[in-house]
């Protein structure tokens, strides 16, 4: 799917063979990251991962932004929108796939892009986000709450957060387990494991559930979607704002 906010397969080193290296740590950081999702799966599949994206960009909307948090960038897939949103960006991941989104983002010329391997969990900064962007990412964290109370820690106070996570039902979860046979790179051993925690894999540990009861203890939220195929909800976006400190004391 070419679309001009996101990058190609192409941008990336050796077009991307780090899918197809089935053995290798990158290879998991990498379906991880759900490159094979964007670039490697059948049409259909790609049309809804790229709807994700779209969405996203949708809340992100005309607004100008001074500093930017990507946190759990992986292969970068927003970076080259959010460059133009934004001043600065920070974007994070913990594995080495963010050398891939920097050599995207160095290929593509954005240049207000800076970039560090370090785990959400133990991410600081001192400075404060106007935008932090979180997606596909809590899901692989045990205690999402703790990265929530972070957030609130590092976003201004009239920040925006805006966080995608899948909606994983028992049918939900059986689509996926039948698509990933048909996406071109992914390993068996990971559609056998039906995406659980393993040594090489971090795997989905938190349901949505669990995130959406965290998020609402830290945040009030400004706009809620549930993305559908068909009749499933696969997929959920928040927007949501920092809650005021009156708010906060009767919770």
């Amino acid at each position: 799917m070419k679309n001009e906010y996101f990058p190609e397969k192409t941008d990336y080193p050796d077009n991307l063979d780090i899918i197809k290296t089935k053995k290798s740590k990158q290879y998991y950081n990498a379906i991880e990251s759900s490159a094979s999702a964007y670039f490697d799966s059948p049409k259909t599949v790609k049309k809804l991962f790229f709807k994700r994206l779209t969405e996203v960009i949708s809340l992100i909307g005309d607004k100008k932004y001074n500093l930017t948090l990507d946190a759990g960038t992986g292969i970068g897939i927003v970076l080259p929108y959010l460059s133009q949103k934004s001043q600065e960006i920070i974007a994070i991941d913990y594995s080495d796939i963010v050398n891939y989104a920097a050599f995207m983002c160095e290929k593509k010329g954005i240049k207000n892009v800076s970039f560090q391997k370090v785990d959400l969990n133990k991410f600081t900064s001192k400075n404060k986000f106007d935008l932090i962007l979180c997606l596909s990412v809590l899901e692989h964290i045990e205690n999402p709450a703790i990265i929530f109370e972070k957030f609130n820690e590092i976003l201004h106070e009239h920040g925006t957060l805006i966080v995608g996570y899948p909606i994983e039902t028992s049918i939900v979860k059986l689509f996926r387990h039948l698509e990933s046979y048909f996406r071109k790179s992914i390993n068996k051993k990971i559609i056998e494991d039906s995406y659980k925690k393993t040594e090489e894999f971090a795997g989905h540990i938190s349901d949505w559930k669990k995130i959406d009861r965290a998020l609402i203890k830290n945040f009030n939220i400004e706009k809620k979607i549930d993305l559908k195929f068909c009749f499933l909800k696969y997929y959920a976006i928040r927007k949501v704002h920092k809650k005021k400190e009156d708010n906060l004391h009767e919770t």
